[in-house]
């Protein structure tokens, strides 16, 4: 493939395209490298005292997940992951750092529901509209 290259190119450009071309597999090796190292030492900062809770949290698409799990996860403190389909959030926390009352208001706050805590009203209509969720109003226990 690089010799074609080099023939539509003329024979003029070969040392130039090699070593283009060596340098582009030099800047990816070294992006890998860097994508391994910094995976390893985000695998090594784990959150103590791990409590894990599932709660169901409302929202609609890619964005509300995006929100939702920004809104709740503090490094080193807590982690959200929310399935989009189901509706529900898989929270890890430390529970002598923070507590799944205080997780849950923080999302509620970003303007989504949980069972236990319903959206401020001033909260949810500041979402975008792909990302407003039928309000249902038996789905939460709390109105904070």
């Amino acid at each position: 493939m690089i010799y074609s290259m080099f023939f539509l190119f003329g024979m003029k450009n070969v040392n130039y395209l090699k070593i283009k071309f060596i340098n582009m597999i030099s800047f990816h090796k070294i992006v890998l490298i860097f994508t391994a190292f910094f995976l390893t030492i985000g695998m090594n900062a784990q959150i103590k005292n791990q409590k894990v809770e599932k709660v169901k949290i409302y929202g609609n698409c890619e964005m509300c997940k995006q929100t939702i799990e920004k809104a709740g996860s503090v490094e080193n403190v807590s982690q959200v992951v929310w399935d989009m389909n189901t509706k529900m959030a898989v929270i890890t926390y430390d529970e002598k750092a923070t507590s799944l009352d205080s997780i849950l208001k923080k999302i509620a706050k970003s303007g989504y529901s949980s069972d236990k805590y319903k959206a401020k009203d001033e909260d949810y209509n500041k979402l975008p509209p792909c990302c407003q969720y039928d309000r249902n109003p038996s789905c939460c226990r709390n109105k904070e």
